[in-house]
């Protein structure tokens, strides 16, 4: 069953910030520098003008493509029924009081891609009662299938057949009075992915479990499935390949000399849950390091969003509210370094977010104790001036 601690969802609120970013943002067009032909009013003896050249426009930034708001595929009165609990849209992680940091760089790839993501909660901290929606465009076949394979096998929790088709299926659970129930369904190259949780439901066996849950299922499947998306894959003309090292035992080498201590990958990506299972499509190096360079409990986190130079004022912005923002020179283009509150257990968190060319990165570091935490800032500035030199310019 999927782990509800780590699914990595979206907040509604950036979302919502970035679709406003995008809507106010010009659109994008090219104007060429023809000549006007047409009477002359040239005078005599004058010097003819030069033509005027055309001035670059800026590239308008990506916006949510799913033509449907959260209230369509997921009522907020109807998540509330099924989990017996008071729902409302939410700018939190599923763990609750968690919300995104500054330097998180998925809710900008959610909007690069154009999804539509929808996070549910109670209000009450201690309650870990969440419903979240995921509407990806564009997902490829090659991307599902092996998703599919991997997710669909027969359990006792999985509901065979799924009775929202074939390509979907539909695994619940209702025992120890977690109520829980995934919805994985591609729809035409539309991929939805629902999920609803409770720590203190009803004990329910699998079948009632699914049952209480279909109703909600079926009102964003039958919404999807009557959309029609009519907004373009958003795509930034001038980019080309990030091009960061895939192999990640030089990589680690590299990042190991440069902060003085030894880094190992201890995770590529996260599991099952869509946001995961899309990285390499959506964001296509996305990969956790834990590290012993200071301590054995620390971690280095490194995410990069390739073509997300859209984002930078947004992120900036996020990122000038946290303690210690500053600019920090002789890193890509433009990079920021800032403290945080940190999260997983580690009270001391540092971030460096740098741009390169169309590209961003972020480099985090945290640790538990405050006495290491001196050295977080260096260490980041190390891993990201590694990082700054492998990524592509453009």
């Amino acid at each position: 069953m999927p782990n509800p601690r780590r699914l990595a969802v979206v907040s509604i609120v950036a979302v919502a910030a970035l679709i406003v970013l995008a809507a106010c943002a010009p659109a994008a067009h090219v104007r060429g520098a023809g000549s006007h032909h047409g009477g002359s009013s040239t005078v005599p003896g004058a010097t003819a003008s030069a033509p005027a050249t055309a001035k670059p426009v800026a590239l308008a930034p990506p916006k949510i493509r799913i033509p449907l708001t959260c209230n369509q595929i997921a009522p907020a009165a109807q998540v509330t029924s099924v989990l017996a609990a008071p729902e409302v849209l939410s700018n939190q992680e599923p763990t609750k009081n968690n919300s995104w940091l500054a330097s998180d760089l998925e809710p900008y790839g959610y909007v690069q891609d154009g999804a539509l993501v929808c996070q549910y909660e109670t209000a009450a901290s201690s309650d870990l009662t969440f419903y979240r929606a995921y509407v990806m465009p564009d997902a490829s076949q090659a991307l599902w299938a092996p998703y599919f394979a991997m997710q669909s096998a027969p359990s006792s929790f999985t509901i065979s057949p799924s009775p929202f088709g074939a390509n979907s299926y539909l695994i619940c659970e209702g025992s120890y009075h977690e109520l829980d129930c995934d919805l994985e369904d591609l729809i035409g190259s539309t991929w939805v992915s629902l999920y609803g949780y409770s720590d203190d439901g009803p004990v329910l066996t699998v079948a009632q479990a699914a049952a209480r849950f279909t109703p909600l299922f079926t009102t964003a499947v039958t919404a999807i499935k009557n959309a029609t998306i009519a907004e373009p894959a958003w795509t930034d003309p001038a980019a080309t390949a990030v091009n960061l090292s895939t192999d990640y035992t030089s990589l680690d080498a590299a990042l190991s000399t440069a902060v003085g201590q030894t880094v190992s990958i201890q995770s590529y990506e996260y599991g099952p849950e869509i946001s995961e299972s899309t990285d390499d499509a959506l964001i296509p190096v996305r990969f956790d390091d834990y590290t012993d360079y200071i301590g054995s409990t620390d971690n280095l986190n490194i995410k990069v969003l390739p073509g997300g130079a859209w984002a930078w004022s947004a992120i900036t912005a996020a990122a000038s509210a946290d303690p210690n923002y500053a600019p920090i020179s002789g890193l890509g283009d433009k990079a920021i370094g800032f403290s945080m509150n940190g999260q997983n257990g580690n009270p001391y968190q540092v971030a460096v977010v740098v741009a390169k060319g169309h590209n961003v990165f972020s480099v985090e570091v945290d640790t538990t104790t405050a006495t290491a935490a001196a050295g977080l800032l260096p260490a980041a500035k190390a891993a990201a001036g590694v990082l700054a030199s492998d990524i592509g310019a453009s």
